[in-house]
């Protein structure tokens, strides 16, 4: 199916259609950048 997600830590990130294992690398980029 189709998924849509939209983080606004500090910016925009918005992600829609992505695979779960792109969508965990993306997540885990966007964590380590928000913990740095």
């Amino acid at each position: 199916g189709k998924q849509s997600i939209s983080l606004e830590p500090g910016g925009q990130f918005e992600l829609s259609g992505a695979p779960l294992e792109t969508l965990h690398q993306t997540c885990a980029e966007v964590n380590s950048h928000l913990y740095q």
